[in-house]
């Protein structure tokens, strides 16, 4: 069967996009119900604000470890086991977790969370690089990847919805229903490679002969991955990038009720405007990536979202006592934010690292690459609770925005060699027609 049949779009569609699309999205969703019941947490159990940025380092220091060690842990299971387990083992936590009191109990639960969380996007890496021409894969991994803020509207705002509604309890009770109904579904339905469903695969360096040595020996380890041409600054970018991105999800509700005196489930349902921005984001990058030189400008537009990331971070800093009193202009900063941050996340983390994969000859590895760089910005996840926690108390918000800009130069620095390298690269001369 040929990749343009329309048999091959709509199984690529139904059993490999959506399926995987839901699963990242239910990801996602089982880490926001926390950020977004901190503050009743907080009042109700009587934990500190440092206590509750140690919940946060338990579940990324889990995390970042579990997503190291993927390339290990790739070899054992098949990438559509992995997802549905570790979408049922999140759910289990988020149940538990409601349930459950004290601080202690709380670290334990939110770290088998975290573990089960870093089982996510390698995966999903892993099963939709074969089903993507390398042309279209800004196009299509933009439009995939929108699954990230996808999930965090559902998170926020179901979390809001329900604390308001009846507790915070409920709120990751809900989330536990939804993630292990995904887990189930992608178990059933979901479709492992081309091969398996009658079809080629569409990366030229993910043959079957491949896939089959992927699924059953082949194992590399950090430090070789580390070393493959082009990860070691798109690591250090998503390093510097998630700092920023995860002190915006885990505290964007807190600071919205905190600092600025809204509401809570008003700052619960608010905060989703960075995801909504995502969304569009993510889908915008990836046609601005492949339309711009046929494709060969994947990390230049990249970076060009984050620096417009930057920029977009700044009026917090500057007017937090007019944002004080119009909720409109938080909320349009934090579409603006979302809107280039997961632009460049979606990228980067995306058709980039498939790019890197395939120009290295590792496509069979390309879940093991996507693992080190995700663990690596996974480092910067963890600093981040520490960070936010010590800025705010020791000086104030509009100094951790600052300080989140400064993440950004430093970023969009660490990027400039392989920009380099890509101008210098020969250009392709064609540019096919999305088709799902």
């Amino acid at each position: 069967m040929t990749a343009h049949s329309a048999e091959f779009i709509k199984h690529r569609f139904l059993y490999v996009l959506l399926l995987t699309w839901l699963a990242y999205c239910a990801y996602v969703s089982s880490r926001r119900p926390f950020g977004v019941v901190r503050r009743s947490i907080e009042e109700s159990e009587g934990l500190t604000p440092f206590q509750l940025g140690m919940v946060d380092t338990c579940f990324l220091s889990m995390y970042c470890l579990g997503q190291f060690f993927y390339g290990e842990l790739k070899a054992l299971l098949s990438p559509v086991n992995t997802i549905a387990v570790g979408l049922i083992v999140s759910a289990i936590s988020l149940a538990l977790f409601s349930a459950s009191s004290g601080f202690y109990v709380f670290c334990i639960l939110w770290s088998i969370n975290g573990l089960a969380n870093a089982c996510g996007w390698p995966s999903c890496i892993r099963i939709v690089t074969p089903w993507i021409r390398p042309e279209e894969r800004g196009r299509v991994m933009g439009l995939w990847a929108s699954c990230q803020a996808g999930g965090g509207i559902v998170g926020n705002a179901a979390a809001a919805y329900f604390l308001g509604a009846y507790g915070w309890r409920s709120a990751l009770m809900q989330s536990a229903v939804f993630v292990a109904v995904v887990g189930v579904l992608n178990k059933t339905y979901l479709s492992s490679h081309p091969s398996v469903a009658g079809f080629k695969s569409q990366d030229e360096e993910s043959t079957e002969e491949n896939n089959e040595k992927d699924k059953t020996s082949a194992r590399v380890n950090v430090w070789s991955v580390l070393s493959t041409p082009g990860v070691a600054p798109v690591a250090i970018a998503h390093f510097c990038e998630k700092i920023i991105r995860y002190t915006l999800l885990f505290w964007l509700p807190y600071y919205l009720t905190k600092r600025l005196a809204y509401d809570e489930v008003i700052s619960g349902f608010a905060s989703t405007a960075f995801d909504v921005g995502g969304v569009f984001g993510s889908i915008a990058s990836g046609f601005v990536a492949d339309g711009w030189y046929n494709g060969n400008r994947r990390t230049t537009t990249s970076t060009i979202f984050l620096a417009l990331a930057g920029m977009s971070l700044l009026p917090f800093a500057l007017f937090p006592d007019l944002f004080s009193q119009y909720l409109i202009l938080p909320v349009i900063t934090c579409f603006l934010v979302g809107f280039f941050l997961l632009g460049f996340d979606s990228l980067l983390t995306g058709a980039v690292i498939q790019d890197i994969a395939t120009r290295a000859g590792m496509s069979a590895h390309v879940s093991a690459i996507s693992g080190v760089i995700g663990g690596s910005g996974s480092f910067g996840s963890i600093i981040q609770g520490v960070m936010t926690t010590s800025i705010t108390a020791h000086a104030s918000w509009e100094r951790l925005w600052q300080f989140l800009f400064f993440l950004v130069s430093m970023a969009c620095l660490s990027l400039t060699p392989a920009i380099r390298k890509e101008v210098a690269r020969p250009t392709h001369t064609s540019s096919p027609e999305l088709k799902l």
